[in-house]
């Protein structure tokens, strides 16, 4: 087995995430139980990002770049090559979509990575009907990186949940499950990303239909065997809040044996829900603006573990700012759980495998430059170990790109993506003199030709479909 989750442990290393114009930096670097992550006060930069936050680190911690979905940032903070306006009808990094900005490094390739974004024909409008991809190639632009290919369509056709595009690695420590629910319903897309590209498959419908809303959260444990997402139900769409748990199958992508939890708050407009799972998955925190609670996986019953104390909130002369205490949640590398406020400091909860108040919640104890904080970063847990799959997936494809060839980067030094219309398609490579060097059959979306072992030259890509000519390209390996 070809796991790569052995040496990805240090993608989140590094936090980037900002509102306006100093970043926010945590370095866990030398984060430990008893070691708290760094704090870097020292750059400057302009970047709004209210809702979405996403970054990754090379395998060996350092920055490779950051995003709030609009823009993409290289390691020396600035505008990446190729990398403005990635998404279609992106409202800048205030888009109103929580969580529906995520990077993902490419399975089996050492430079390419995937920043997928949620969108909307109309800007900050709920719910979202499209999720693009991009690929950055971080060896190129002198090491700083550059995008190769933005804009591309993944999905649309379906009202999606506006916050929740979560990833979770695949059972063979290499690949990656995409999950998104559509927003007022009980069904799941699913998508594999492996190393030949990204299959989609027949969504799963599982489970009381609700509606999910822009501001509350989704989220795997870190083992990968639990998936919850937080839903809503009532006349204003925020009456009747609920937890839904369900196991995961990290071999299928499959969700099972779901779990409703009852109504735990009623409000008509300040309902921000942050949740996270404990690292040993026995436990699974969630919050609402003012209490932090801990579940128990195994009794279904929760605890309130920690209550704010209004009187440790600096006073902002804005009653509607001042109600954010506890928001947003993300587990760090070293296993602590990140709580976000509006203000510039953050919550954390230091022990998070323990139950009861002994998990030990810490209110406002992490100072940072910038505010606001509630919001934190889409983050996967890259250390997800492997398992033992012995179930075969059915690729049952979707067709969700009009009628196109693209490949790129064009020229190139070897490595080139082939992205095509159908699915089930072939890939042929002939070399000048019509000699046919490379053929693969029912390739997905998007494949890859390798001709790092071929000289330099000019060479002829055809893409049949069913038998037939779909296309033909000429590319340049120089």
């Amino acid at each position: 087995m070809n796991a790569q989750w052995n040496v990805d442990g240090k993608r989140a290393n590094k936090w980037y995430f900002s509102a306006t114009n100093i970043l926010n930096i945590m370095n866990f670097s030398q984060a430990s139980s008893v070691q708290l992550p760094s704090i870097d006060t020292s750059v400057s930069q302009p970047m709004t990002s209210y809702d979405n936050r996403s970054c990754i680190c090379d395998t060996s911690g350092n920055l490779l770049f950051y995003t709030n979905g609009l823009h993409i940032y290289d390691s020396s903070f600035q505008l990446m090559q190729n990398g403005h306006y990635i998404t279609p009808n992106f409202s800048g990094g205030n888009n109103c979509f929580v969580d529906a900005v995520l990077s993902l490094p490419m399975p089996e390739h050492d430079s390419l990575y995937y920043v997928f974004t949620m969108s909307n024909d109309t800007a900050c409008v709920s719910p979202g009907q499209y999720v693009y991809y991009r690929i950055v190639n971080s060896k190129l632009n002198n090491g700083k990186g550059a995008v190769i290919s933005k804009s591309n369509l993944m999905f649309s056709g379906d009202s999606l949940a506006t916050a929740h595009i979560k990833a979770c690695r695949h059972g063979n420590g290499n690949d990656w499950w995409l999950l998104i629910k559509n927003s007022r319903g009980n069904k799941y897309y699913r998508f594999l990303l492996d190393s030949s590209g990204i299959h989609s498959f027949q969504p799963q419908m599982i489970g009381t239909p609700y509606f999910v809303g822009d501001i509350w959260q989704a989220a795997f444990s870190p083992k990968g065997n639990k998936y919850a997402i937080v839903s809503a139900h009532g006349t204003f769409d925020h009456d009747t809040t609920t937890l839904n748990i369900f196991d995961f199958d990290r071999c299928t992508g499959l969700l099972s044996n779901p779990i409703q939890y009852p109504q735990f708050r009623v409000d008509t407009f300040l309902n921000y829900f942050g949740i996270c799972f404990s690292p040993n998955e026995n436990y699974l925190y969630w919050c609402n603006l003012d209490s932090v609670f801990q579940y128990d996986l195994s009794t279904n019953l929760s605890t309130n573990v920690a209550v704010f104390d209004s009187s440790l909130v600096p006073a902002w002369g804005v009653p509607f700012m001042s109600s954010f205490k506890f928001a947003y949640m993300q587990m760090g590398p070293e296993g602590r759980i990140y709580i976000g406020t509006v203000i510039n400091y953050l919550n954390y909860i230091d022990k998070p495998d323990i139950g009861g108040i002994a998990c030990d919640v810490h209110k406002l104890e992490i100072v940072l430059p910038n505010t606001p904080a509630f919001f934190l970063l889409n983050m996967p847990c890259f250390t997800t170990p492997p398992i033992n799959c012995d179930t075969a997936v059915g690729l049952e494809s979707e067709p969700i790109l009009d009628n196109r060839i693209l490949i790129y980067p064009n020229p190139g030094s070897g490595e080139f993506t082939v992205e095509v219309s159908k699915t089930n398609c072939t890939v042929e490579v002939y070399s000048i003199m019509g000699e046919l060097l490379y053929k693969r059959r029912n390739v997905p979306l998007l494949s890859y030709v390798n001709l790092s072992n071929k000289s330099n030259g000019l060479y002829l890509v055809k893409v049949l479909y069913e038998g037939k000519l779909l296309g033909e390209r000429k590319i340049l390996k120089e």
